[in-house]
């Protein structure tokens, strides 16, 4: 190849994948600009870093080509040929494209990646195909090319899907959401066994293990519901109906399992709910910080406050009390006689 040629070609293919970029109106690397700048500049804090590998190799092979006998040749375009279906694969949300076929799920099948390797990896071996194609045709046996092309690629999608963790899963996390009473959340979950299932409810909870109230700071009582439907799981349709319900509280109640919808919530007092019923039960006329405080009393008696942190309402609630030192600050400032009576008025705290 004459080096004209060569730096035609080398030409080509550095603007192509920025352009690409440009049009599909991906962002910089670093989120913000245009990709097509952030491409076009092949230094380590741009995203032409990820350009060069491809780039390089391209322009080598187009350059060895040439000297190759007819086979040898026939071979690399094939090979070539494979690397772009490999980089056109990585553009592609695999795990969507998958969930599409295997599931109900009504959203599009294809999205594109924003993969920068993806891209450059495509562009610079799909043009450098057409290239070599275009200059010096050679025969190879349709089945050994169409073997050389795909068996990369189906390689990859293979590897991908099945190194996919979430896709090893027996369920998949859906929409979640709250409700109008602050503390209660739901959690809608697909799910791939059914309900009669003799590992069902024991691999439901092993996955919600770290999903569970105790790690969400703004939910203290939780309704999973479980559908065997993922557009329904994770649209939220309000008239879905899920084939089972479990109910997680923060507080240590006992989980509890139920056949189709069930109320969580209604027969279940949780943190907030009960904080709010103490102050409610208190006399108005006492200043807030002695409501607070006898709140605080009422609410810790049972609370036991481990020494390491716990995401959980009432633990952290009982820990930022600080009820000696609060007791020491309402003396001050009310004077214990005062404080006392206060204290006793309208009987004992209500009981928890």
């Amino acid at each position: 190849m004459s080096k004209t040629a060569l730096f035609v070609l080398a030409l080509v293919l550095w603007i192509t994948p920025a352009v690409v970029a440009g049009i599909l109106g991906w962002p910089g690397i670093w989120g913000s600009g245009s990709a097509f700048g952030d491409l076009i500049v092949p230094a380590p804090i741009t995203g032409g870093i990820f350009h060069v590998p491809s780039f390089v190799a391209a322009l080598v092979l187009a350059n060895l080509y040439f000297g190759l006998p007819d086979r040898a040749a026939a071979l690399l375009r094939a090979g070539i040929l494979a690397a772009a279906l490999v980089g056109l694969a990585q553009l592609f949300n695999l795990e969507r494209l998958y969930l599409s076929i295997t599931t109900d799920v009504q959203s599009s099948p294809f999205r594109l990646h924003r993969n920068y390797f993806g891209l450059c990896l495509l562009t610079d071996a799909a043009i450098t195909w057409l290239w070599l194609t275009a200059t010096r045709r050679t025969k190879l046996n349709r089945i050994a090319a169409l073997a050389i092309a795909l068996l990369p690629v189906t390689a990859y999608v293979t590897l991908a899907l099945t190194t996919n963790d979430r896709l090893q899963e027996d369920f998949l996390r859906g929409s979640p959401g709250y409700s109008e009473q602050r503390g209660d959340g739901f959690l809608w979950l697909y799910s791939r066994l059914p309900p009669e299932a003799p590992e069902f409810r024991a691999t439901a909870l092993k996955f919600l293990h770290s999903r569970g109230p105790e790690h969400d700071p703004n939910v203290q009582d939780l309704a999973v519901y479980f559908s065997n439907s993922l557009d329904v799981a994770r649209d939220y349709r309000h008239d879905g109906e899920p084939f089972a319900t479990l109910c997680l509280y923060e507080d240590g109640t006992s989980a509890a399992w139920h056949t189709g919808r069930a109320d969580c919530f209604s027969e279940h007092e949780n943190f907030h709910e009960r904080l709010m019923r103490h102050f409610d039960e208190l006399p108005d006329e006492l200043p807030r910080e002695v409501q607070a405080y006898r709140v605080a009393l009422a609410i810790c008696a049972d609370v036991e406050v481990p020494k390491a942190y716990v995401d959980n309402e009432a633990v952290n609630y009982c820990r930022h009390a600080s009820l000696d030192k609060k007791l020491l600050e309402l003396e001050s400032k009310h004077g214990a006689e005062a404080l006392k009576s206060m204290l006793d008025s309208e009987g004992e705290p209500p009981e928890t």
